[in-house]
């Protein structure tokens, strides 16, 4: 028997996880480096530096509003539903707004607002990143002593999290305006509900969760374009890449945090 076949899959699984922490080392060290230049730097071209967050929170967060309405709606009147049709769960009104908030609040509303931010501006970002980097224009602003990092990066991860944590809040919103309609209560009877059972702790959960989820794409989505060198066809490639890991990322963060909330609940 070959004994270096044997010794295959655990050389395999050794090589994917030192690629897998090589690839979160350099994510660290991409985002360290963007925050500390846009501290150091904090006094010069804040002009341009704020251009460029108004930018990319209309781009991602305000064009986003319309579908981002939609969604909302759908699943606030969806989750009320399934609330109303289970006899198990149709046990008051208090319960009601418990459960909208869990699922809502603490779970779907990030996450589906993260992964519909991934899709619609994490490609263009990624790829936006990669084309500059193919027309040489980052070299150019190098060339001129202007580091990338301060005025391209930074701003997006900023612009990032400030979309991210106003949509979750918009589309929680949209939610609560969404279950009214199948709820079967009148309006001052419902929002009395939905805001008698919110509590601050599922505000924080939300807004940790939108911010943290707002980091992350961008810095993903950045990366890959920046790794972008030489061809044209690396562009789609690396958008394709950032999308997927930006995804397994936002799972696995929001899987680590629900877990942690469960074992303080039942711990």
């Amino acid at each position: 028997m070959n004994l270096s076949r044997l010794w295959l899959p655990i050389d395999t699984l050794g090589q994917r996880t030192i690629e897998g922490l090589t690839y979160l080392k350099n994510l660290v060290l991409f985002f360290s480096f963007a925050l500390t230049l846009l501290i150091q730097n904090r006094h010069h071209g804040r002009r341009l530096i704020l251009r460029e967050v108004i930018s990319q929170i209309y781009f991602t967060g305000v064009n986003a509003l319309p579908f981002m309405s939609v969604i909302g709606l759908v699943l606030g009147f969806v989750t009320i539903a399934q609330y109303r049709w289970n006899p198990l769960l149709n046990s008051g009104t208090e319960l009601m707004g418990e459960i909208f908030h869990i699922v809502i609040l603490r779970e779907f509303g990030p996450l589906v607002t993260a992964y519909l931010i991934i899709g619609r501006s994490g490609t263009a970002l990624a790829a936006h990143i990669g084309d500059m980097r193919i027309s040489h224009q980052i070299d150019a602003l190098e060339a001129m002593g202007i580091s990338p990092l301060h005025l391209l990066i930074a701003p997006r991860i900023l612009g990032g999290m400030i979309s991210m944590t106003c949509l979750s809040l918009y589309v929680a919103l949209m939610a609560m305006v969404g279950g009214m309609f199948i709820s079967g209560l009148s309006f001052f009877s419902y929002f009395g509900t939905m805001f008698r059972s919110l509590s601050s702790f599922d505000l924080l959960i939300l807004l940790f969760k939108s911010l943290l989820f707002g980091m992350v794409i961008p810095v993903i989505a950045c990366y890959h374009g920046w790794r972008v060198q030489y061809a044209s066809t690396e562009v789609p490639q690396q958008a394709s890449l950032g999308v997927v890991n930006c995804m397994g990322f936002i799972f696995i963060i929001n899987g680590t945090i629900t877990a942690a909330l469960l074992y303080r609940y039942w711990g």
